[in-house]
């Protein structure tokens, strides 16, 4: 292990969105050089900022935004943070700007290092550990986006802790990040 980091370590992740935005906080700490992860809390955002042509608007879902977001980083202490880069790849439209101002605002309440890295590089990981993310995102009662937020988390858990041995029971991994989910069940709960 890396002696460098806290042990737990707490990351908080976001797969950010104009429409769903995902975070979920993962500690991890490795013990006897395998990695052991706990899912603290996993939701989508509802407080987003979708606004931003008038002026009072976007002051008010910007406050709102910091204010939920203020009290994730007092609840859970982070010691680090990670996003996956938002590309549009093809999409029209004001997306780009809402997630690039949400994320611009979230960094600017924390002086701790970001970590922002592309969907392909977490994912080819994941991938690497037998996990078929369309497989479960089929099986599972909370969103796509959560499970991406959640396996980013571990993905730069892994990254900094660099324990010997990753293994991740993905049954066990779902029925977490479903048991912290705070978000009511939906009746299509489809990545889009």
């Amino acid at each position: 292990m890396n002696t460098t980091h806290p042990t737990p370590f707490v990351v908080l992740a976001q797969d950010p969105g104009s429409r769903n935005y995902a975070i979920s906080v993962i500690q991890g700490a490795v013990v006897r050089g395998k990695l052991k992860i706990k899912i603290r809390e996993s939701f989508l955002l509802q407080t987003l900022v979708q606004q931003l042509k008038d002026p009072k608007l976007l002051n008010k879902e910007s406050n709102a935004y910091k204010k939920s977001l203020r009290g994730l980083l007092k609840a859970h202490k982070p010691n680090a943070l990670v996003f996956e880069r938002f590309m549009t790849r093809g999409i029209k439209g004001a997306t780009i700007e809402y997630v690039s101002a949400m994320l611009g605002l979230f960094k600017g309440l924390t002086p701790m290092q970001v970590h922002a890295i592309p969907a392909v590089t977490w994912k080819s990981q994941v991938k690497k550990w037998g996990i078929d993310l369309e497989s479960i995102y089929a099986g599972t009662k909370t969103t796509p986006h959560q499970i991406d937020a959640t396996l980013m988390g571990v993905w730069l858990l892994v990254k900094l802790l660099q324990p010997k041995v990753v293994q991740i029971n993905k049954r066990r991994l779902l029925k977490a990040i479903e048991k912290t989910d705070k978000m009511p069940p939906k009746v299509s709960r489809r990545r889009k």
